[in-house]
């Protein structure tokens, strides 16, 4: 079964959203797919989806949901794989210079359709 894990960011900067954005699909995502996608020797979990969703209800709010066959509670992704990746950290605390992130909370799916 699936894993959902979303980690919300509130943006420090109303005028860095477009940039903010631009970084989540030009270099986020790609690292992360192509770091997480593809078991290897020491992966624990497997990147299945990632999305960026944003509040309707509050500015400059979003969402990084991530789809994982396995478990991923640690902030900095340690525990999808079994060595250390600075290459991770390097692109997380990037991605925390835009705003504060936080793990919102992390879902077993039960059920899935074929």
């Amino acid at each position: 079964m699936s894993t959902y894990r979303q980690d919300s960011i509130q943006l420090n900067d109303a005028n860095k959203e477009e940039e903010f954005r631009a970084f989540v699909l030009n270099e986020l995502f790609p690292f992360f797919k192509k770091t997480y996608e593809k078991p290897t020797r020491v992966t624990r979990s497997t990147l299945v989806n990632q999305m960026l969703l944003k509040d309707t209800k509050k500015d400059f709010k979003y969402i990084w949901q991530n789809i994982w066959n396995g478990l991923t509670k640690d902030p900095g992704f340690k525990d999808a794989v079994m060595m250390d990746r600075s290459d991770t950290e390097a692109i997380l605390n990037k991605l925390d210079g835009y705003g504060k992130r936080e793990l919102v909370g992390i879902w077993e799916a039960v059920s899935e359709p074929n």
